[in-house]
């Protein structure tokens, strides 16, 4: 969604120049693509599904353009009660997979997929949230520099209760990022939740001064999520966001 109305102003032009460009060339590829990127960032995801659809009937199985489509699945699957969504985007990625093997924004963003059925579904969450991490740790043999996909795996682990390894893969997020504020909150707990009392606190100690020394004065939303979750012993890691995916 855009941040701000500025944001919203340029998508809408964005849509508005898209749309006539199709209206004189209604089999261009790249400009429905890049429509369905824009209705993405407006949040009109059943838009960007069409749009996307049409795009791949023109060109036939594009990992990129399967990919988006992906993504465009999972962002409808917020707004869902059910996981059926969630499994649509699977399936674009796994077809996507197919393709190119060695994307590792792919298996994170799968991995993502399978975190999210495992928090909606009633049965067989268990085995979503070992996919999760299984597409995770994927991701990270292609691309062990991502700090965000460490975190993404560390919640995954938090869901198991594994807080050990919750430990190392937050460390490992905070290694590559150390404003990663998001899992040193995360750690903070896991430290909590075995009992290691001291370090628990020095992680919070310590982020607690990070959020309070934003260079414009004022606080970021994940930073007072992050900080909320680590000053509050009895609050509960909230959920991982859906990674963004930049057009390419």
């Amino acid at each position: 969604m855009p941040r701000d109305l500025f944001d919203a102003g340029r998508y809408l032009k964005a849509r508005d120049l898209l749309c006539a460009v199709l209206e004189k060339e209604p089999y261009h590829v790249r400009a429905l693509g890049l429509r369905g990127i824009v209705w993405n960032a407006l949040g009109a995801y059943d838009q960007v599904v069409q749009d996307f659809d049409r795009a791949l009937e023109l060109r036939g199985l594009d990992p990129r353009l399967l990919m988006h489509r992906g993504f465009s699945w999972a962002g409808l699957g917020t707004f869902a009660f059910g996981c059926s969504p969630y499994r649509r985007a699977i399936e674009d990625y796994s077809r996507a997979l197919e393709i190119d093997p060695k994307d590792e924004l792919l298996w994170q963003l799968r991995g993502t997929a399978w975190f999210q059925i495992a928090r909606k579904a009633w049965f067989g969450a268990k085995t979503a949230l070992q996919q999760a991490i299984d597409d995770y740790t994927e991701s990270l043999r292609w691309n062990p520099d991502d700090a965000d996909t460490w975190q993404h795996r560390a919640l995954a682990h938090w869901r198991r209760r594994d807080f050990e390894a919750v430990v190392g893969d937050c460390s490992e997020a905070l290694r590559l990022n150390p404003d990663q504020l998001d899992a040193l909150g995360l750690r903070s707990y896991a430290y909590h939740r075995l009992k290691r009392f001291e370090e628990a606190e020095k992680d919070e100690q310590t982020l607690h001064d990070r959020v309070s020394k934003q260079s414009d004065g004022r606080k970021c939303s994940r930073s007072v999520i992050a900080e909320k979750r680590a000053v509050n012993k009895f609050a509960r890691p909230v959920n991982i966001a859906t990674p963004s995916v930049i057009a390419g």
